[in-house]
């Protein structure tokens, strides 16, 4: 497994996954929904960096997307609350998810780490994000705090919002020995060319 920056325009896998997980799985009634295509395309995309986690069969099992204030975040400006950041030091981070059979494993860490570790090369000292209920404890330890506490989102239920100060990282995710192992054998984010 490994995580690499998305290149390509054509985002359809990525798309179809995250109509699988928010509206199969979860049962989300995202407003952004295509049930013809079987996708999820969103006001943010033009403009979002997404992170691929992929298979050794090089599938997309999972994605992280990155947004910065230099994007029209729309609604999620004010939701966030980005004017308590300097605008070009906060990014937010949405659409943080992996197939169901791979969870179990440190595949949320590597994707994780590797969306913090994109966010540090470019110069970005916070990430903001929200999370369902069941990821609480999975965030807090990675060494996410509270941010701004439960909130509801129309589309999403039930979220916390969670900040994440990159130039602290390795306090929190980097304290897993396994993680120091995989970060040694280079399964982490991929540098371009």
């Amino acid at each position: 497994m490994y995580v690499e920056k998305f290149n390509s325009k054509n985002r359809n896998d990525i798309y179809k996954l995250w109509y699988d997980i928010y509206y199969i799985e979860m049962n989300r009634n995202h407003k952004y929904v295509c049930h013809n295509k079987k996708t999820i395309i969103d006001e943010l995309e033009d403009s979002s960096t997404i992170l691929v986690l992929k298979n050794s069969n090089k599938q997309i099992i999972g994605t992280s997307r990155i947004n910065t204030p230099y994007d029209n975040l729309y609604e999620y400006f004010d939701f966030y609350k980005l004017n308590h950041f300097e605008k070009n030091k906060v990014a937010i981070v949405t659409k943080f998810m992996i197939e169901r059979e791979y969870r179990k494993n440190q595949t949320s860490y590597i994707l994780a780490l590797s969306t913090v570790e994109y966010c540090k090369q470019n110069n970005i000292e916070w990430i903001i994000m929200d999370c369902s209920p069941r990821l609480y404890d999975f965030f807090e330890k990675l060494g996410f705090k509270e941010y701004l506490g439960i909130k509801y989102s129309e589309e999403y239920g039930e979220v916390k919002i969670m900040k994440f100060n990159v130039n602290n990282y390795f306090d929190g995710l980097l304290s897993n020995d396994k993680l120091k192992k995989k970060k040694k054998k280079n399964i982490l984010l991929q540098n371009e060319g």
